[in-house]
């Protein structure tokens, strides 16, 4: 992680104090937001910001490009929000990442990611130590689509929603220090690239 190199800004949409409503569920506050890049240098990936949308790719031999969104947390309720778009043929059968909930009890490792894989014109589904891999969406290839990951640290629960429908409910592996990511990890069959844009985060 010597290479992360902080992107140097603070969401410039986020609130830091207005209680705000989430796409799912009522009560959150939303809550500005740090983002470390972590492509380049000894990951590969690539990375580029065009009028709010944000595009994330990697070739044969890189790694990853994601970006790491702080603050980091042990408890309390957490989520993510955003609109990706991914590209025709991404994450092949084996599947790449394009959202993750970091930390997982006695290891250094995701609670939790979602996959896009290239069965039914583009699929998302759900990818976790400790529950079944779930499909949550397909047809998914070329279009915009809005997904919430909560995590209610609390209670060690994990909700995936999409457009705003809940897909997926789950353990999260045990407590740790947690945090979002989100962009384009494991490169699958294909040269995979995810679009992101209107990301937000909240708590409560």
């Amino acid at each position: 992680m010597s290479s992360t190199r902080v992107v140097s800004l603070v969401a410039a949409a986020v609130l830091s104090s207005a209680v705000a409503h989430a796409q799912v569920g009522s009560g959150w506050t939303q809550v500005s937001f740090t983002k470390s890049a972590h492509y380049g240098g000894s990951w590969g990936g690539h990375y580029s910001n065009s009028g709010g949308v944000e595009t994330f790719w990697i070739h044969t031999g890189e790694q990853r490009s994601e970006i790491k969104m702080g603050p980091s947390w042990t408890s309390g309720h957490w989520q993510f929000q955003g609109e990706v778009n991914t590209k025709s043929g991404s994450g092949g059968t084996g599947g790449s990442s394009v959202q993750q909930i970091f930390g997982i009890a006695g290891r250094n490792s995701d609670a939790s990611q979602l996959r896009v894989v290239s069965n039914s014109s583009g699929s998302y589904k759900t990818q976790t130590d400790n529950n079944p891999n779930i499909i949550v969406a397909t047809g998914v290839y070329g279009k915009w689509v809005r997904v919430n990951a909560y995590h209610d640290a609390n209670g060690n629960r994990i909700y995936y929603y999409i457009n705003g429908s809940q897909k997926f409910s789950g353990v999260d592996g045990g407590n740790a220090t947690h945090y979002f990511k989100y962009g384009i990890y494991l490169r699958g069959e294909t040269n995979p690239q995810a679009q992101w844009r209107s990301v937000r985060m909240y708590r409560k």
